[in-house]
Formats: structure tokens, C-alpha cells, sequence
């Protein structure tokens, strides 16, 4: 099936048919750089090195807005919805993604509730999205599907490819699943967690009892599942509870046993995801040794500087 397709000028359309309607859409042409993918690439993993507070998410870079901003200029479609507003913000919430071609995300869809605004700066992918009410079988307590691949016959979804300039729109609970196809991909994303009530489908009503159960029985979680609780959408408590405002605790405590019922599927889950799981790490040595040594050069230049 063919996703929605728009010009970047077609403003009022995207608002409208898509934004509100949390239907995804792709812009095309959005933006465009002369810079080719290595310049960028060393340029960004620079930026970041010389931010303190970049963190590194799976396989990405949360980064501030400022980290990207000369590089490449937010599109004006995004400002109009990532105020404080109608949004609940991360400070960090632009997402810096280096994928080798070859590379294949697990099917997920992102936590914290967020929509994606995913612009291909460099390189090309092809994209697999499933609608949340024809939901794929998720890992227990987690967003990340439990199994490497799934019959789409049935399901509402997407199958598209971006090219350079390419902006993809992918609302909240919305799974999905990218192989990168150029030899230097470089994706940046921008993410906020909108202030409305989600709709009503299977994705959505599992999310925010997962959330409303995880709040409730805080202290038994891992430490870095508390973490994801206190900081959720980056906005903590007002978050989860806007969010699961219609959660009764019959649901949630509900939700809680459909989750511990699917952990005997976990172990042929892992061996359906091996590939992923291995390239996964490979991916995320290569960001981190990318980053270490651009803040081996920067440390370098310092202390020369001041031996002069």
C-alpha cells in the first residue's frame, strides 16, 4: 500500500489530514545539503563529542536542537508543533542516527508515546509501517516487537522508500521497521509527545497501561525502566497522567498478567531476532568509537592549545 505523499509547501493538508489524524505521511524534498555523507557525519559525531549532555538512546544520538541547527535548518512544519504548548518536550529532542547499509531496525514502535519526525539528510532506506489497531506481538513490558518478522497480509501498512531531502511523519504507536540502503545513512529526528488523550486501539490502550502499571509499582522496576518512568516524554508525572487518564485499575492490573503470560514466547523471540540483536551491536560499537574518537581529537587540540 502506497503512503500518503505531499509536497513540503502543502502545509495546511499535512496539519489536517495527517498531524491531527496521527496518519503517517511523507514530505518530499524537505531539505537538501552539497555536503556529502562522511563531511556530515565527522562534522555531527564533532558536535556531539563537545556536548556534555548528548546522550546515547539504542542506536542514536539524543542531542539538542542547537547540535544540528547549522547544519541543517528545522523545517518550519516541525516548529509549528514542537512548542510547549500542544507538546511535551525532552530537551534533547532531536535524534542523530548513522546506519551502514545493511542495517535493519527490530520492528517497534517508540515509547514515550512520540511522534517521529524523520528527515533522510543522507542516504536512502526503505520503510515498513503497521498501523497500532493491527497490532504486532511486543516483548513483554517493552515497545520492541518479539520476533524478527510478521506476515503483513492482514495489517494495515506502508511500504515506502526516502531518499535524501525526505521527511517521514510517523505518528505514536505507529510499528515500524527501516533497512538502510545507502552506504552512509544519516537521519535526523525530531520528537514530542503530543498533550491529547491517544485514540482508542489495541497499541494505544497497551501503552498507557503498561505506563500507568510501570508508575504504580515504581520501586520493584530496574533502574533504568524507573528512569524511562521519571522522565517519560520528558515531562515525568504530567505525562503519565494525562496520558492514562481513562486507565482504571482494573486494566492496568490486567495488562500486567497479558504481559507475564507472553514471557515463555521470549526465548524463540531472541532466536528470531539473533541477526538484528548481533548487527545491533556491531551498529552501536561503530557509533560509540566514532564519537570516543572525535572527543580524542578535541581533548588532543585542547591540550596542545594550552601548551602553547
Amino acid at each position: 500500500m502506497g503512503i500518503a505523499t505531499l509536497d513540503v509547501n502543502e502545509r495546511e493538508a499535512f496539519l489536517q489530514r495527517y498531524y491531527a489524524a496521527e496518519e503517517p505521511a511523507v514530505l518530499r524534498k524537505v531539505a537538501t545539503t552539497q555536503q556529502t555523507a562522511e563531511a556530515i557525519c565527522s562534522e555531527l559525531n564533532a558536535r556531539i563529542a563537545r556536548d556534555p549532555t548528548a546522550s546515547m538512546q539504542y542506536l542514536c544520538w539524543d542531542v539538542r536542537p542547537e547540535v544540528v541547527s547549522e547544519l541543517c535548518t528545522m523545517p518550519s512544519l516541525i516548529g509549528e508543533v514542537l512548542n510547549r504548548q500542544n507538546a511535551f518536550l525532552r530537551e534533547n529532542h532531536v535524534r542523530v542516527w548513522f546506519n551502514l547499509k545493511g542495517h535493519r531496525t527490530p520492528w517497534h514502535y517508540d515509547g514515550h508515546s512520540l511522534h517521529i519526525f524523520n528527515l533522510q539528510l543522507k542516504g536512502r532506506k526503505r520503510w515498513r509501517l503497521v498501523a497500532p489497531e493491527t497490532p504486532l506481538l511486543c516483548i513483554p513490558f517493552t515497545s520492541v516487537c518479539l520476533f524478527g518478522d510478521y506476515s503483513l497480509a492482514r495489517r494495515r501498512h506502508y511500504e515506502f522508500e526516502t531518499g535524501e531531502g525526505d521527511l517521514v511523519f510517523v505518528p505514536r504507536y505507529w510499528y515500524h521497521s527501516v533497512e538502510s540502503l545507502g552506504d552512509l545513512n544519516i537521519n535526523l529526528n525530531w520528537v514530542l509527545t503530543p498533550k491529547t488523550v491517544p485514540a482508542d486501539n489495541p497499541t494505544a490502550r497497551r501503552e498507557v497501561e503498561l505506563t500507568w502499571l510501570k508508575a504504580r509499582i515504581r520501586p520493584l522496576l530496574s533502574e533504568s525502566t524507573r528512569k524511562y518512568n521519571v522522565e517519560y516524554a520528558g515531562a515525568g508525572k504530567p505525562a503519565i497522567e494525562l496520558l492514562t487518564s481513562r486507565v482504571s485499575i482494573w486494566a492496568g492490573l490486567a495488562r500486567g498478567l497479558k504481559e507475564t503470560s507472553k514471557v515463555p514466547l521470549m526465548l524463540p523471540g531472541v532466536v528470531s531476532q539473533g541477526s538484528n540483536l548481533r548487527a545491533a551491536r556491531r551498529s552501536k560499537r561503530v557509533l560509540r568509537s566514532l564519537v570516543n574518537a572525535e572527543q580524542d581529537t578535541t581533548l588532543g587540540s585542547s591540550s596542545g592549545s594550552t601548551k602553547s
